[in-house]
């Protein structure tokens, strides 16, 4: 970004000026210049900041997704890798209506409960 700057255009003058012994010659490639250097500087400034953003980790969603994919593993265990899928993805009226699935990604209180529910009897769970 320097050739944005007054100095840096008057750096590339005197360069070209002590180089070819003509700045006017040169006057394109420095305009030129600071025109492709405009054009990157600008698109890195918007670029930049929003892949930060995106690659910030996000603890709270890192324990969501942790607690779902307990849930599921303790589901599969429990009923099966079909049965597991059906009642993840069922509301359930000990959970607010919502799904294991739903409630174990909400909070840990939801998670608690989905638990508790596959761990009673087997006709509770089902």
């Amino acid at each position: 970004m320097k050739w944005l700057t007054p100095g840096g255009l008057v750096a590339a003058c005197a360069t070209w000026e002590i180089v070819f012994g003509s700045a006017s010659a040169a006057t394109d490639r420095i305009v030129l210049t600071a025109l492709v250097n405009a054009v990157v500087g600008f698109a890195l400034a918007w670029y930049i900041p929003q892949a930060a953003a995106a690659s910030r980790p996000n603890p709270l969603a890192d324990a969501s997704e942790e607690r779902v994919r307990a849930l599921a593993t303790a589901a599969r265990r429990r009923l099966g890798d079909d049965a597991a899928e059906a009642w993840l993805d069922t509301p359930h009226p000990a959970l607010g209506n919502k799904a294991p699935r739903v409630a174990a990604a909400a909070d840990v209180s939801g998670y608690e409960r989905a638990i508790g529910l596959l761990q009673g009897p087997r006709a509770v769970a089902a």
